[in-house]
C-alpha cells in the first residue's frame, strides 16, 4: 500500500460539512492525456478552493521552469471550485 501525504496535517482527518464526509480530500491535476501532474491531500474540512491553491503553491516551480516558447497552460476545473 502506498503512503499517502496528508498535506502537512499530522492527524490527517477532518469533517466536510458540505459533503457530510469525514477524512481527507484528494486534489489531482492531470495533463490533457490524463497523466497525473500534481496531487495534494487535505483535511475534509478544507474547502476545495483552498486545497487547489495549496496544490499549486507547492508546485509553482513547474510553471516557472517551463520554457517561454512553450504554449501557455490552460487550467480547467469542475463545479466544485469557485
Amino acid at each position: 500500500m502506498d503512503k499517502i501525504d496528508y498535506g502537512g496535517f499530522p492527524s490527517g482527518k477532518g469533517f466536510c460539512f458540505y459533503k457530510a464526509t469525514h477524512g481527507i480530500k484528494r486534489h489531482l491535476a492531470v495533463d490533457s492525456l490524463g497523466f497525473p501532474l500534481f496531487r495534494y491531500c487535505s483535511k475534509a474540512n478544507i474547502s476545495d478552493d483552498v486545497g487547489l491553491i495549496e496544490m499549486f503553491k507547492q508546485h509553482l516551480d513547474y510553471f516557472r521552469d517551463k520554457p517561454l516558447d512553450m504554449p501557455k497552460t490552460t487550467i480547467l476545473l469542475d463545479n466544485g471550485y469557485h
